[in-house]
């Protein structure tokens, strides 16, 4: 259930709450989820695994500094994460919404996650 409601909330979330802009980013990040997504499908196993990486570690490092950047109590549990998994729900949700960058999605990721303190 708690899937369901992330996913359908997702695409309005991801247009409003987004930390950074494309323009600001380099990496992953900064590319669209259409150009991802044809990667991908024009991609062999070895290159889609090496993909799959390189976004999980650019998501990893793009949460940690949105961490870094809020009190201790504003800071978000990241470490039940995986990178694999976390990497897999990007890009399919890449697949259903084209018109977003990568950093829109995992911006959407973090907002989700619970908070390791209070949260105020």
């Amino acid at each position: 259930m708690k899937s369901k409601l992330f996913a359908a909330s997702f695409g309005a979330v991801a247009l409003v709450c987004s930390a950074a802009s494309a323009g600001d980013l380099k990496g992953f990040g900064s590319v669209d989820c259409y150009s991802v997504v044809n990667a991908w499908n024009a991609s062999g196993a070895a290159d889609r695994d090496k993909m799959l990486t390189a976004i999980g570690q650019w998501s990893f490092g793009y949460l940690s500094g949105r961490n870094a950047t809020v009190a201790v109590s504003q800071r978000k549990e990241l470490a039940s994460l995986d990178n694999d998994q976390t990497a897999m729900f990007i890009l399919n949700q890449c697949a259903s919404y084209p018109g977003l960058y990568i950093y829109q999605i995992v911006d959407v990721i973090y907002d989700a996650a619970p908070y390791v303190g209070t949260g105020v």
